[in-house]
């Protein structure tokens, strides 16, 4: 159809772009003030109707992700252009000017959501931010997973799996729903030193040294372990420290 919200998009569009090119030319040209006036009203105008156009392509039922494609546009400037902001002097009347959040699908999204989808992948599906979404799902009472009430198990009990079962943080974090951090966080406020990168591995390092004294190389206690080389000298040369 000629006259769709997404034909009227795609056609305000490249009159923006249009106009941005004839600015960036007429900035060549400082001393011929006519020309350079003329393309500065015709690209405020054409950011004016881009916004009418964006505007009421979602309204139509395009996303804003969709919206962005269309036009060639980020979705960053997507939802500035819904929020009103058009670049220029003349804004749009206050009535045209759409909240990024009342064009979200409220209901899918909070399904989505407890579904199991993060306030991330929503984000990504929908066009905006994830603060856009948690925004949203906080709006409608909806309790976000991985936070400190949500986590069914102690300090106690994450420290213990930690360090006696040897579970890796990210294991953690995935079984609760929660995030690395929080699992890390929770640690430390058990008395957990949580290490940056890869932990220590837990190796029988008594064991080891008694080996490497009976006459075994290090290389042959690396291949008998399943380490590095470097790793076995580590171990043996702590060990002997601390003697």
């Amino acid at each position: 159809m000629a006259n769709s919200p997404r034909s009227h998009l795609r056609n305000a569009a490249q009159r923006y772009h249009n106009a941005k090119q004839d600015m960036e030319s007429a900035r060549a040209y400082p001393n011929r003030s006519s020309t350079y006036r003329h393309a500065a009203d015709e690209l405020r105008d054409a950011r004016t109707e881009l916004h009418q156009a964006t505007v009421a392509a979602v309204h139509a039922g395009d996303s804003q992700a969709e919206a962005a494609r269309i036009a060639g546009l980020s979705t960053a400037q997507v939802c500035r252009l819904m929020r009103g902001s058009t670049g220029g002097s003349n804004p749009p009347p206050p009535a045209q000017i759409v909240l990024l959040a009342d064009t979200l699908p409220v209901s899918e999204i909070v399904n989505r959501y407890r579904a199991g989808e993060t306030a991330r992948q929503l984000a990504d599906v929908y066009g905006c931010c994830d603060n856009t979404i948690s925004r949203l799902l906080e709006q409608h009472g909806v309790p976000r997973r991985g936070n400190r009430l949500s986590l069914p198990v102690s300090n106690e009990e994450l420290a213990r799996r930690y360090l006696e079962d040897r579970a890796e943080i990210q294991e953690l974090a995935a079984e609760y729903g929660a995030s690395g951090y929080l699992i890390s966080d929770r640690l430390r406020q058990a008395g957990v030193r949580v290490p940056v990168g890869k932990r220590r591995m837990d190796l029988p390092d008594e064991e080891i040294v008694a080996r490497w004294k009976r006459g075994e190389s290090i290389s042959g206690l690396a291949s008998a372990y399943g380490v590095s080389s470097p790793t076995i000298a580590r171990r043996v040369r702590g060990l002997r420290r601390q003697r």
